[in-house]
């Protein structure tokens, strides 16, 4: 009976190990996306803000002239624009949790089905699981991968027809 509990155990920790993966790869896709988002949101304001008081008799802000403040402050929000889409943050983090849920869900089947199948006649079924699963969290894994590739290739094949 151990070998068999083991195979299940093993493929629920490799599953697991997956799991935290897309967790923690999401979380910081996530925070990446977001902070681009806060930062060309807060340049537009202050672009808006120091343009609008360029008449005023004080030519400077915080030291700098507000010329080169309103260039700089373009420039920060035009990269913190293009960021996000250049690394595709938006669409991995939702990738990634997907992943991430569908895993767990494939993980919580097979705690269940581990608790069911005790005993030395359900070796079989122990393996079977265990292997169930292991093939679960690869084509969950494949799809995401092919899915995030697919979105990148996708503008580039839209231009080519036309669309």
């Amino acid at each position: 009976m151990g070998n068999e509990i083991d195979a299940l155990s093993q493929a629920i920790q490799y599953a697991t190990g997956k799991m935290n993966w897309y967790d923690t790869y999401a979380f910081w896709k996530m925070i990446a996306f977001r902070t681009a988002g806060v930062v060309t949101i807060l340049a537009t304001v202050a672009i808006t803000y120091l343009s609008a008081s360029l008449s005023d008799k004080a030519q400077d802000f915080l030291g700098f002239k507000k010329q080169h403040l309103i260039t700089g402050l373009a420039v920060l929000s035009a990269v913190a624009v293009a960021l996000p889409t250049f690394f595709g943050w938006q669409k991995a983090w939702e990738g990634h949790r997907v992943a991430q849920f569908q895993i767990e869900a494939a993980i919580v089947e097979a705690k269940i089905n581990q608790t069911a199948l005790k005993g030395p006649q359900q070796q079989a079924e122990r393996i079977t699981e265990a292997q169930k699963l292991t093939k679960t969290v690869r084509d969950i894994v494949l799809s995401e991968t092919d899915s995030f590739y697919r979105g990148i290739e996708k503008p580039a094949v839209e231009q080519q027809a036309g669309g």
